[in-house]
């Protein structure tokens, strides 16, 4: 089953299941539980196959940028296949308005 990063209205990354697993989880490991459980509700408590920054406030998304760059990062040196999916991700949190002027 494939998944997808919600963003915001009209704003997703979709990943195959396997990306979508190693991107979440990764990210999971470096986010408090209080994000974890705003953002990855859907995945965990509904089973759904996505999580949902749509409704995430600044601080929130924020986290959740940051702990994805840095999952990427560390993926990047272990790994050399390209991921354009993740780096697709972190391109458009960065583009969040919710960001924009804060990266």
């Amino acid at each position: 089953m494939a998944g997808s990063v919600i963003i915001s209205t009209g704003v997703a990354v979709a990943f195959n299941s396997q990306g979508f697993h190693l991107v979440t989880e990764r990210t999971r490991q470096k986010l408090d539980d209080s994000v974890i459980k705003e953002i990855y509700n859907p995945l965990d408590a509904g089973g759904m196959p996505f999580i949902d920054l749509k409704h995430a406030d600044v601080a929130s998304v924020k986290a959740f940028h940051e702990a994805t760059a840095e999952a990427f990062n560390e993926w990047r040196d272990e790994n050399s296949v390209p991921f354009p999916e993740w780096q697709q991700l972190i391109r458009q949190l960065e583009a969040d308005p919710r960001l924009a002027s804060d990266v």
